[in-house]
């Protein structure tokens, strides 16, 4: 069918007016780009090409590698120590106050007075350090987040090892032989336990027919026949180790009254696991002997060193 002039003249009108709403389109959106751009601060920036960084620097006239360089403090890094370790002076030892830091662990940081003012002063005393920095390139230490990750592992394992030497320590220094606490503790002449030549896990029962025993034969020695002194010494050293053995720590301030109720109930509360009673008097008792034991072994340790150079 063909196309009448009617026809063709409306196709291209309808043409026109395509061709003229797309430019009105586009002349639309490039004009609202430009005032976005220039309005809104969208405006495009040059991205500068990467600048290299030196590998040295002029220090005193000198060529120094920036690897050398001192690294610049971290603010984060000294309020972390200070409000952790901060009445023992972490802070002012990262930020090189030496002197003040030695007062201040020595004195609780000025018995904490002095760890309320840094609070206030650690952004100055940061800044001090990083000024002496000899050039601008020197980069943070970034110590903050390695002391985050760090520190609690290291504070685990220091009060680990301090519990350990605290509960431990004299356990194993008699456990080795170095020293018989239980000599000491019980006050006899050798280990209770040898004394009246009964095992540690022994019923109370056996202890006291053991006791009896060694008391009997003791009594009916010559040496009881010949001197009455050291009779009683060797009755009173099975009494101190059967006391020991059956009160665990002995307490002689207290009345006999309350000893032999405490006893009583030990007894019943004692397991076989358990042959001390209880375990806080106890866990006293061999630091004390371990003290007595260093004490004693000091003396005659300067005994023997004056008696060698000094005589």
């Amino acid at each position: 069918m063909a196309i009448t002039t009617t026809e063709g003249n409306e196709l291209q009108v309808l043409g026109l007016a395509v061709v003229a709403i797309w430019g009105v389109y586009q002349t639309l959106r490039w004009c609202c780009s430009c005032c976005c751009r220039c309005c809104c601060g969208k405006r495009e920036v040059p991205v500068p090409p990467p600048v290299a960084q030196p590998d040295s620097v002029q220090v005193d006239g000198r060529k120094v590698s920036v690897e050398h360089l001192i690294q610049t403090k971290d603010p984060r890094t000294a309020y972390f120590l200070w409000l952790t370790l901060g009445l023992v002076g972490a802070h002012l030892f990262y930020t090189d106050r030496l002197l003040h830091g030695v007062l201040a662990a020595c004195s609780g940081n000025f018995l904490g007075v002095g760890w309320c003012l840094d609070f206030l002063l650690i952004p100055t005393y940061v800044g001090a350090i990083n000024r002496q920095v000899p050039a601008e390139v020197a980069r943070p230490d970034n110590s903050c987040r390695r002391l985050c990750c760090r520190l609690p592992l290291i504070c685990g394992v220091i009060i680990t090892v301090f519990l350990l030497l605290v509960f431990r320590l004299p356990s194993f220094l008699h456990g080795t032989g170095l020293v018989d606490l239980e000599q000491r503790i019980a006050g006899t002449a050798g280990n209770p336990y040898v004394i009246l030549e009964v095992e540690r896990d022994t019923p109370p029962e056996d202890v006291r027919k053991a006791y009896s025993s060694q008391l009997r034969d003791v009594e009916a020695s010559k040496d009881c026949q010949a001197s009455n002194k050291a009779c009683k010494a060797k009755k009173q050293n099975l009494k101190k180790a059967a006391d020991f053995i059956l009160n665990g720590v002995p307490r002689s301030a207290e009345p006999q009254k309350e000893k032999k109720a405490r006893r009583k109930s030990r007894e019943r509360e004692r397991s076989d696991d358990d042959p001390w009673g209880d375990w806080s008097d106890h866990l006293k008792a061999e630091w004390d002997a371990l003290g007595d034991e260093i004490k004693e072994g000091s003396a005659q340790f300067a005994k023997n060193v004056e008696k060698d150079y000094f005589s």
